[in-house]
């Protein structure tokens, strides 16, 4: 058996940085330049980019993911994952219970602190299981999931049919429509896997520069008669601090995303700085850009406007219907 495992990449001397799989079958990263040294039998010891080292067991005819993805590619996961649905959709949710434009987006800047605090496990160790506890509390009292195939469908179908009602669409289709959605970014991801980071990075640039258009668009049209701005710092009666905390719900459903990235960990180069270098720039990225998108929304509507038969259209949909 060779000293090190080996993986060739078309002609090229390039050493990649691998992964091996121990004799549980779980992945276990090699060093960055691909050196190992022998140990009794086929144990092998290794080292990641972070500087962690360990024991395992190889065969030549392991097969092991290279270490490709970098900061930039994590980041755009993260952002991908976090910019769906839920800012779109929920701000308007969020402000019939809140009752107050301040309050509600008070509450989005508040979801992207939770969020972070979400990293302090790996950034701060100490005291022992802090941010454990408190994420503990609040996914205990807050968390909450929802699918975005779901919305996906709803807000094609709706285009498809014009002016319909939501509730007049077929559930059956829209549920089919969902399903095919899934169905097809499932295999894409298995057959164009590579195509699929590369849109991946696409998809991240678009969604930043989405909200920053959707952002000026609120805000210019926060101008007009009859805008947002003349109830903005005005209380509806009713206020009531379940409803409040049901707000959060929501909020940090939209904040949901940016842990998924740890599934692909074994693929990741230096995953530990890689990881936490990328959370932390987007999750605040998102949280500044949720912020702008939130305040837009609220200043270029009333509250009537937003929570009353609009509610079900989604927020974004409105301001595109009076802006665009």
């Amino acid at each position: 058996m060779a000293d090190s495992p080996r993986i060739d990449d078309a002609g090229s001397n390039e050493t990649h940085e691998l992964n091996t799989i121990g004799v549980n079958g779980s992945f276990r990263p090699n060093t960055h330049n691909g050196q190992s040294r022998q140990t009794d039998s086929n144990e092998q010891h290794y080292s990641d980019g972070d500087g962690a080292s360990f024991h395992s067991n190889w065969t030549e005819s392991t097969t092991v993911p290279l270490r490709r993805l970098g900061f930039v590619q994590c980041s755009a996961l993260m952002i991908n994952q976090m910019i769906g649905t839920g800012i779109f959709t929920l701000p308007g949710v969020v402000l019939l219970l809140t009752k107050s434009k301040p309050i509600a987006i008070a509450l989005w800047a508040v979801g992207g602190i939770y969020s972070l605090l979400r990293l302090l496990d790996e950034t701060f160790p100490t005291p022992d299981l802090l941010a454990a506890v408190i994420f503990s509390f609040f996914w205990i009292l807050l968390g909450s999931t929802s699918g975005n195939c779901i919305v996906f469908a709803s807000y094609a179908l709706q285009i498809a049919h014009g002016d319909a009602a939501a509730s007049t669409i077929d559930d059956r289709l829209l549920r089919f429509i969902a399903v095919v959605v899934q169905t097809t970014v499932c295999l894409l991801l298995y057959f164009l896997r590579k195509f699929c980071f590369v849109a991946n990075n696409i998809f991240a640039l678009f969604k930043i520069i989405l909200l920053l258009v959707i952002a000026g668009a609120g805000f210019c049209a926060s101008s007009w008669p009859s805008s947002g701005t003349s109830d903005f710092s005005a209380h509806e009666p009713g206020v009531d601090i379940i409803d409040q905390l049901s707000a959060m719900v929501y909020i940090l459903y939209s904040y949901q995303g940016w842990e998924h990235t740890n599934y692909i960990a074994g693929e990741i180069k230096a995953p530990k700085k890689t990881l936490r270098n990328a959370a932390f720039f987007s999750v605040g990225l998102v949280t500044i850009l949720y912020i702008l998108v939130s305040s837009a929304f609220y200043t270029f509507a009333t509250y009537h406007d937003i929570t009353g038969p609009n509610l079900t259209m989604g927020t974004a949909a409105l301001l595109g219907q009076r802006v665009f």
